[in-house]
């Protein structure tokens, strides 16, 4: 949920039905403190404690925990959380985990080219998006296996090009060094990458380098 839209209802519903959420909130979302939690001396929390979020014309019938912390640029954070299991410390880093995957979701919408559905069915959705991940992770697999100094979109770009062809080819471009200090390949270097006809239709090669 954006820290722009206080949706109480929305957040009573999931501590209603267990669900765990760590939610942003913004400055000026009112909370009244009902307990005090002891933080660690040292650390980058501020505040931890026990809140009733909003005012007398619209608040949440739940109380949540609330945390607050800075980061390494002096930036505080304000954190609407059901979870009371965990650390102030471990809830911050949930929190900040949570660009890691934005940072994913984007790589992905940049280099498999999810910001086009090509079709609006679920079942087709759900298998664009299956697809997407399974190269993702093959791609992290190869990366991780040859121990290539190369960037994952440089491996997926050299998997593309050599995608039908043999193995060997693919490792030999694969650990081929730069021969100039600049970053890139040359236009049109490298084979053509194919076409492939299958029985769900033709696979063409990307337009994106």
């Amino acid at each position: 949920m954006d820290r722009g839209y206080d949706d109480y209802a929305r957040m009573d519903q999931w501590v209603q039905d267990n669900i765990q959420f760590v939610i942003r909130m913004r400055d000026r979302a009112l909370a009244t403190v009902i307990e005090e939690y002891p933080v660690p001396e040292g650390s980058s929390i501020t505040r931890d404690a026990k809140v009733c979020v909003g005012s007398s014309f619209r608040s949440m019938e739940h109380s949540v925990r609330l945390v607050e912390f800075y980061d390494e640029q002096e930036r505080t954070y304000r954190i609407f959380t059901s979870v009371w299991d965990k650390t102030a410390e471990e809830i911050a880093q949930i929190y900040k985990n949570r660009w890691l995957i934005e940072l994913y979701f984007k790589w992905l919408k940049q280099h498999l080219r999810l910001k086009k559905l090509h079709s609006h069915k679920p079942q087709a959705i759900w298998n664009q998006l299956f697809l997407a991940l399974i190269t993702a992770l093959l791609v992290e697999h190869i990366r991780h296996s040859t121990q290539t100094a190369k960037t994952n979109w440089q491996v997926l770009r050299i998997l593309r090009e050599y995608l039908y062809r043999s193995w060997r080819s693919f490792r030999t471009e694969l650990d081929r060094k730069p021969s100039r200090s600049s970053p890139g390949r040359r236009p049109g270097s490298g084979p053509k990458a194919l076409s492939v006809r299958t029985m769900v239709g033709i696979i063409k090669p990307s337009k994106f380098k």
